[in-house]
């Protein structure tokens, strides 16, 4: 899960 650390920006389009 690479995007367990952008679950703070998860919100905005560039979470990928």
């Amino acid at each position: 899960m690479k995007f367990e650390r952008h679950t703070k920006i998860s919100i905005e389009p560039n979470y990928k």
